[in-house]
C-alpha cells in the first residue's frame, strides 16, 4: 500500500522507476574514483588494522574491495565521523569478509542512484564478515538485493544504526535487502518502497539468518500500482 504523506510526484517516479524495463548495461565503476588521488602505498591496505579517518580514504577502501580485496582477517577502524554529500555517488564495498567497527562513528551521504543489483553502503558482507558500532545516513535506489547497510548480508551486523529512504525492486530491506547472517543490536528507521519482498530490517530472512534485538522504523510501499 502506499504511505498517504508521499507527494503525487513522489508516487509517480517510484512508479515510473519500479515498471520500467530490466535491459540494463554493465556498471562503469571506475567513473566514480577519476577524480580521486590515489596513494602509491596500495601495500598498507594490506596490514591487519587499518585506520580510515576521511571520505577520501574510505572511497579508497571501496575501490580497493572492489578489485578483488575480500580483507579476510583484517579491520578496519572508524576515526572520525564521514560526511560525503557533495561529491560523487558511493559505490558499494564488494565482497567484505574482515572486520569493519565504526567505533561508534557516523557516515552521512551514502547516496546511490542506479539500475544495479546489490546496493548499500556495503554489497555484501560475506560469512567471515563483521559489521558493528556504525551509523549511516543513506539515499538509495537500485535494482535487486537492496538494504541500507548491505545488499546482502552473511556475516555479522550488530549495533548499527541506519536511517533514510531506500528504492528498490526485490528483496529491499531498511538494513539489508538478503540476509543469511546475523544482525544484533541494531535500528533502521527508513521509508522504503518496491514491487516485491520488501521488509521491514531486511527483505528476506533465507535460511538461517537470525535477527535479534533489533528494531526499525518508517513506511513501506509494496507492489505500486497506479
Amino acid at each position: 500500500m502506499l504511505d498517504p504523506n508521499w507527494s503525487t510526484e513522489k508516487i509517480l517516479a517510484i512508479h515510473s522507476y519500479l515498471t520500467e524495463e530490466d535491459d540494463y548495461e554493465s556498471a562503469d565503476l571506475e567513473e566514480n574514483f577519476d577524480d580521486i588521488d590515489f596513494d602509491d602505498e596500495d601495500a598498507a591496505w594490506n596490514a591487519q588494522n587499518i585506520t580510515i579517518a576521511d571520505e577520501k580514504q574510505l572511497r579508497k577502501f571501496s575501490e580497493v574491495s572492489n578489485n578483488g580485496h575480500e580483507f579476510t582477517g583484517q579491520t578496519i577502524t572508524l576515526k572520525n565521523d564521514i560526511d560525503i554529500v557533495g561529491v560523487k555517488k558511493w559505490v558499494p564495498i564488494e565482497y567484505f569478509n574482515g572486520t569493519f567497527d565504526g567505533n561508534g562513528k557516523t557516515i552521512k551521504g551514502v547516496i546511490v542512484k542506479n539500475k544495479y543489483n546489490n546496493q548499500g553502503l556495503f554489497a555484501s558482507i560475506d560469512k567471515n564478515g563483521t559489521v558493528k558500532n556504525l551509523s549511516v545516513f543513506v539515499d538509495i535506489k537500485g535494482k535487486d538485493y537492496v538494504g541500507g547497510l548491505a545488499g546482502e548480508n552473511s556475516g555479522k551486523i550488530e549495533n548499527c544504526n541506519v536511517s533514510g529512504s531506500i528504492i528498490g525492486r526485490q528483496y529491499v530491506g531498511r538494513l539489508v535487502g538478503w540476509n543469511e547472517g546475523t544482525i544484533d543490536g541494531c535500528n533502521a528507521n527508513i521509508n522504503i518502497a518496491g514491487k516485491e519482498d520488501v521488509g521491514g530490517v531486511v527483505g528476506c530472512n533465507f535460511n538461517k539468518g537470525k535477527i535479534k534485538n533489533t528494531c526499525d522504523s518508517g513506511s513501506i510501499s509494496v507492489g505500486v500500482v497506479l
